[in-house]
């Protein structure tokens, strides 16, 4: 399995974001390909446009930096169709923070993206690359279907632990993983 991360290296996020999330990947995954997209042109969570390059081959299970794997993903390693997740706070719009993407499924993204990075900017705005995902990935599997409970949102979810069902936390915003101390 091709395990994705993107970094763009800010106040925000360094690569003791990329340790932490290894560290959960190296315990709960058994063989898999770590590849790090870092270095884009595009700012703050548009640098995730990155991940449909042409020269970027495979099927990729790819995962925010502010998520944190915690327990054994098999079933969700065992996905093979384009799934993304249920945004945590509006749950019928299209979430990036954690997706599924077959090699098949990125072209067509790359290629409506590279038309216009910055009209696309500019029109999902607030809604970021998730908002410019929705409008062609409508027919994506949701990771909550799937995978029910394996996959939480900290802000919702966490707050007296980690629930014993949950295998992924994703931290969407504040706190971030380093603010809490039982993640790190």
């Amino acid at each position: 399995m091709k395990i994705a991360c993107v970094l763009k290296p800010s106040h925000e996020y360094d690569t003791d974001y990329v340790d932490h999330f290894l560290r959960g990947v190296q315990k709960h995954v058994g063989d898999y390909e770590f590849l790090l997209i870092g270095g884009s042109e595009y700012p703050g969570w548009w640098s995730k446009m990155e991940l449909f390059r042409p020269d970027i081959k495979g099927d990729l299970l790819y995962f925010d930096l502010d998520t944190m794997i915690v327990g054994n993903i098999d079933d969700i390693l065992a996905v093979n169709t384009l799934t993304v997740l249920s945004d945590f706070n509006y749950l019928n719009r299209v979430a990036s923070g954690m997706m599924f993407i077959p090699e098949r499924e990125r072209a067509f993204i790359w290629e409506e993206w590279i038309k216009n990075p910055k009209a696309h900017m500019e029109q999902w705005g607030g809604h970021g690359d998730g908002g410019f995902l929705s409008q062609y990935w409508e027919h994506a599997a949701r990771w909550q279907d799937l995978v029910p409970d394996q996959i939480v949102s900290y802000k919702k979810h966490c707050l007296n632990g980690v629930p014993k069902e949950a295998r992924v936390v994703c931290f969407h915003g504040r706190p971030r993983p380093r603010d809490v101390k039982w993640m790190i």
